[in-house]
């Protein structure tokens, strides 16, 4: 009788934990919504707008110009503020009432019926100074789409 090895217990392992990734939506994946904040933290807004759908969700309202989206960004960035020791707490597909997490409005629920992909997820974000919820969608140049934000969540 054969015995196996070690190393071929760990290839196999291996492979099983990357073929369970993949059946994960990209947008639900953590490390995803990390690139993301990783962005934010080094200031890089260019590939923050560049990765930002137009209209975008912003704390409830909704933002239907690139360059307000671009001063959102810079504001944010230009306060100070840095996501520090980000943990993605939940990232789950949206649902017929995912909306009222953002508000319950009926614009919100119109623009999560209208703009929001199959797929869209709301990811929640706690880190040293608060948490927030991004809406995030599937790849862009490997970085997920970013359809919203809400801040100040519990």
């Amino acid at each position: 009788m054969k015995r196996i090895s070690g190393a071929l217990v760990a290839v196999v392992a291996g492979a099983i934990l990357l073929a369970s990734c993949s059946t994960i939506p990209f947008a639900q994946r953590p490390q995803n919504a990390m690139r993301i904040i990783d962005l934010f933290n080094s200031g890089n807004i260019q590939a923050l707008d560049s990765d930002s759908q137009i209209p975008f969700l912003f704390n409830g309202e909704i933002v239907e110009l690139k360059e307000d989206v671009n001063v959102m960004w810079t504001n944010m960035i230009k306060s100070g503020l840095k996501i520090e020791n980000p943990q993605v707490t939940s990232a789950r597909a949206i649902g017929p009432e995912s909306y009222k997490q953002f508000a319950d409005s009926m614009q919100v629920r119109v623009f999560f019926q209208k703009y929001l992909p199959k797929g869209t997820a709301i990811v929640h974000v706690t880190f040293k100074g608060g948490s927030f919820d991004l809406l995030l969608d599937g790849a862009k140049k490997g970085f997920p789409v970013v359809i919203g934000i809400r801040t100040g969540t519990t």
